[in-house]
C-alpha cells in the first residue's frame, strides 16, 4: 500500500502521504489480479482490512462490485479524505457499497469513536445495506494485536474471527 510513496520511513508521515485515488487504483488492479487467476473463484471476491485496512476495506467495497463480503476491523478514519482533489470520504460514498459488510469495534476506540461507528451503522442501514456491526466493552484500537499485551482482547478476539468466518461461509458460500 506504500508503494506509490517516496521512500519514507515514519509511517505516520508515509499515512499523510495516502490517496484515496491511489487505493482505488491498487484496488481494481488487485480484483482484475484476482479474478484473472485459474485457481480462483472470482465471483467469491471479499475484503478484510484492520484498523488503515478496515478504511481500506469499506472503500474495496464501495469501488469493486466484483467485491462480495466487507469486513473491518476497527476502520477509522471515515469522515476524511486521504489526499488531494477527492470530492468525498468513504463516509459520504457509503451508498456505492456494492456488499454485505461486517464490522468489530472497541467501545474504548476513538479512531473510530463509538459515535462514529453509530454513524456508520445509521447509514449503511438507512440505505438498505446488509451489515453487522459488533461493539465489545473493554477493548479498544487494535484489540486483536496478540502482540500488544496491553490491547489485545481474547474473548472479543474470538468473538469476532468466529463470526468473520462465519459471515464469509454464509455469504461467500
Amino acid at each position: 500500500m506504500f508503494h506509490c510513496i517516496p521512500d519514507i520511513t515514519d509511517g505516520a508521515k508515509k499515512r499523510a502521504n495516502l490517496s484515496d485515488v491511489e487505493i482505488a487504483n491498487d484496488i481494481h488492479t488487485t480484483v482484475d489480479y484476482v479474478q484473472g487467476r485459474s485457481d480462483v473463484d472470482g465471483s467469491r471476491i471479499g475484503i478484510i482490512g484492520h484498523c488503515m485496512g478496515g478504511r481500506m476495506s469499506f472503500q474495496g467495497a464501495i469501488e469493486s462490485s466484483a467485491i462480495k463480503t466487507c469486513t473491518v476491523f476497527y476502520g477509522g478514519n471515515m469522515m476524511k479524505t486521504w489526499g488531494r482533489d477527492i470530492p468525498k470520504t468513504p463516509f459520504e460514498r457509503l451508498d456505492e457499497t456494492t456488499c454485505p459488510v461486517i464490522g468489530f469495534f472497541g467501545l474504548d476506540d476513538e479512531n473510530p469513536s463509538p459515535a462514529d461507528v453509530d454513524q456508520i451503522e445509521h447509514a449503511l442501514k438507512d440505505l438498505g445495506i446488509d451489515c453487522e456491526l459488533h461493539r465489545y466493552e473493554e477493548a479498544g484500537h487494535t484489540f486483536q494485536n496478540f502482540l500488544n499485551r496491553d490491547k489485545f482482547r481474547k474473548d472479543p478476539n474470538a468473538d469476532a474471527w468466529t463470526r468473520t468466518l462465519d459471515f464469509l461461509s454464509d455469504k461467500l458460500g
